[in-house]
């Protein structure tokens, strides 16, 4: 039978150099293999929920995160506790793959579900941590996308990193839509319910427009 290590090592080894499409390539051949019955299973890593979790991972990375969910979803229920080769490290990183690939789909309460079953498994102190760190920032997320969010912290945050575009915060949009907007005006963003007067109707690139408001106080 054909070895299912090499093949497993190619992806591995294709999606630390970001070469996502010879890494998906390569972890599908290890998974036909190991499904067609036609392989040996020679490491702890040679099963179905590792490979499924590799694959997720690669297409996540690589943007596509319906098909990362899927692959993960294979990976949680490819987990068999009596099963060979079958760890429960393996269980929390198919968890893990959930988690991110439900953010990347903006499902953020089922990332939490999908990060906290993966805390409650992980095998190792550094695996639990990562999960538990991955846990708090979908919670946070959640939090923001309902229009809640900690605008003292963002504010500090802006103090100590103000050269910094990238910030770990999501989008809310509130009752608003573009419509058009008059006889011949064009187009323009409206509120479709009334409003109390301060409450948040969107927030896009947060951060980035609190660091202007920021340099903009100072200035004055």
């Amino acid at each position: 039978p054909e070895a299912l290590q090499p093949a497993r090592l190619e992806g591995n080894s294709a999606f630390q150099r970001k070469d996502y499409d010879t890494a998906l390539a390569a972890y599908t051949k290890a998974i036909d293999l190991l499904l067609n019955n036609s392989t040996t299973a020679t490491s702890p890593e040679d099963n179905l929920t590792v490979l499924y979790s590799n694959r997720s991972a690669a297409y996540f990375s690589s943007g596509d995160f319906t098909t990362a969910l899927k692959d993960a979803e294979l990976a949680v229920d490819a987990f068999l506790p009596t099963q060979e080769n079958a760890t429960k490290s393996s269980l929390a990183k198919a968890h893990y793959c959930c988690g991110k690939a439900l953010c990347g789909l903006g499902r953020y309460e089922e990332a939490v579900k999908a990060f906290r079953s993966g805390a409650d498994v992980a095998g190792t102190p550094s695996s639990k941590s990562e999960l538990c760190r991955e846990l708090a920032k979908a919670e946070k997320w959640v939090l923001e996308s309902q229009g809640t969010y900690d605008f003292p912290e963002l504010w500090r945050e802006s103090r100590k990193r103000p050269n910094t575009k990238l910030y770990d915060h999501v989008d809310y949009f509130g009752p608003v839509e573009v419509a058009q907007v008059g006889n011949g005006k064009g187009r323009g963003l409206i509120v479709t319910e009334d409003m109390e007067a301060g409450r948040l109707l969107l927030a896009c690139k947060v951060l980035k427009l609190q660091i202007i408001f920021r340099k903009r106080t100072e200035a004055s």
